[in-house]
């Protein structure tokens, strides 16, 4: 039963990667839908299966025309995104405002981590001038579009893995 959570998921962060592309940078919001939507689709996911996503989201992110990022960065921030959502997530309170807040403040710490990543590999030139704007509409934007996402995830991948006591997620 686990393959229609994979395939909705691999759905999911396609439709976030082309609505990302073509709608929302051309309107430019200030918002990434790529780590919302690994954030969202992991909470339904076990730690294997959210790297695994998170990593292919995070390629094709890099690979798709209007990237502008370092190649592979997107990959290695989804990857650590989508095993730290599958972590953290049980210890939050099971509030819908709550799980809104944890998924943008994530997808926040994604934005940051690509922008600081490509300050460190010698590209100072993706974003630094408008960082805070960015991230503060990142911030706001993301959890209440994750207050949405998180449930509708729910919906659409069905109930999370069974969990053996005693054995991480």
């Amino acid at each position: 039963m686990r393959w229609r959570a994979r395939a909705v998921a691999g759905v999911a962060v396609v439709l976030a990667v082309l609505l990302q592309g073509a709608l929302l940078a051309r309107l430019s919001v200030p918002v990434e839908l790529l780590p919302l939507t690994v954030v969202a689709v992991a909470t339904r996911l076990s730690q294997s299966e959210a790297a695994g996503i998170g990593f292919a989201a995070g390629l094709l992110a890099d690979l798709v025309p209007p990237a502008p990022g370092v190649l592979g960065g997107n990959a290695l921030v989804c990857t650590l995104l989508g095993v730290v959502a599958v972590r953290v997530y049980p210890r939050i309170p099971r509030v819908w405002w709550a799980r809104g807040v944890f998924v943008g403040v994530l997808a926040t710490c994604a934005t940051a981590a690509v922008m600081v990543l490509a300050l460190i590999v010698g590209r100072p030139d993706l974003g630094w001038q408008s960082a805070w704007p960015t991230l503060l509409g990142e911030l706001l934007i993301g959890s209440v579009l994750g207050a949405g996402l998180v449930p509708l995830a729910a919906a659409a991948l069905g109930p999370g893995p069974r969990v053996v006591l005693g054995t991480p997620r």
